[in-house]
């Protein structure tokens, strides 16, 4: 079997990346590029945990104010974080679990590398964007 190419005639049956195809492009380029900084890590530090009636509930502190971190035990990525510095990455709006609050997946943070182990997925409260 032998494949033959021929050269496409101007005008008909190519594309022309002109006008309406570059404005596509540059917003596909836009797009990505502020979903990449929407998912940046931050830092946030946990105070204390306690289980109450198959709840976790973690109060810690983020960029100066008070929050709350909630995760239902049955959840199999519910864990009760220890006392400390952790990164959280925000979920995209309407994704997650959780559907009356911000979800965030909570990781261990690693001297050595960005992110460490992730500890589990919660509702954040009190820290609304």
């Amino acid at each position: 079997m032998k494949f033959v190419v021929k050269p496409a005639r101007r005008g008909r049956n190519c594309l022309h990346f002109g006008g309406a195809w570059t404005a596509v492009f540059g917003a596909l380029v836009l797009s990505l590029s502020i979903s990449l900084v929407a998912s940046e890590k931050e830092a946030i530090t946990v105070k204390s945990s306690s289980v109450n009636k198959g709840v976790v509930s973690a109060n810690a502190e983020m960029q100066g104010k008070v929050v709350q971190l909630l995760c239902y035990t049955s959840a199999p990525d519910c864990q009760i974080p220890k006392d400390g510095d952790y990164l959280l990455l925000r979920a995209p709006s309407g994704k997650g679990r959780y559907m009356d609050c911000p979800n965030i997946d909570l990781y261990e943070k690693s001297a050595f590398r960005k992110q460490g182990k992730k500890i589990g997925e919660y509702c954040l409260l009190g820290n609304e964007p």
